[in-house]
């Protein structure tokens, strides 16, 4: 297994001559701390492994990037799982191939913006459910929430009870 540039730095680091035989004897003026020996060609190399690990800790995160690309889709996955008894996971931890374009997904989700018919559209009954996916054309979005839901989704997506997280309530129509 290839280690990251990080775990790179650190074990190259690790190597760096600090031992009394790499001392120099009182190679600075004034100063009793042990200074040491060590090649150009090793620091030369420290760096650039500092300059690979830079460049990966700047790297742009792509879950941040998601997040905010899926946000109506996770707010929709997550009210549905609520309003079933479970909560979701991290959409870092779902899986690479959910069988489901997620930004469209997504586009499917901002179609919903009544909370009533969130509500109805997650946990209603079939007839409710069949009617508001005509309504606004969101079948491939209930199919999705339906393998979320109990599908081969559910074990890769959801959070067991055993995991201690918040689980989101469903809305009851009451903002009070």
């Amino acid at each position: 297994m290839e280690q990251s540039s990080i775990q790179q730095l650190i074990s190259g680091i690790r190597t760096v001559n600090r031992g009394r035989c790499s001392e120099v004897p009182q190679a600075i003026t004034g100063d009793e701390s042990p200074c040491y020996w060590q090649r150009k060609e090793w620091i030369d190399w420290i760096l650039e492994l500092a300059d690979s690990a830079e460049a990966e800790i700047n790297k742009p995160n792509p879950v941040e990037a998601d997040r905010q690309t899926y946000g109506d889709l996770i707010s929709v996955t997550r009210y549905m799982a609520g309003c079933n008894g479970f909560s979701i996971k991290p959409l870092e931890q779902w899986p690479a191939d959910t069988g489901f374009d997620l930004s469209e997904l997504d586009q499917l989700a901002a179609r919903l913006t009544d909370p009533e018919e969130i509500s109805m559209f997650t946990d209603g009954e079939e007839a409710e459910v069949s009617a508001i996916a005509e309504k606004y054309d969101i079948q491939q979005l209930n199919d999705f929430l339906n393998e979320v839901f109990d599908g081969r989704l559910h074990n890769q997506i959801s959070i067991s009870a055993d995991d201690e997280q918040p689980v989101v309530h469903c809305w009851d129509g009451d903002d009070s």
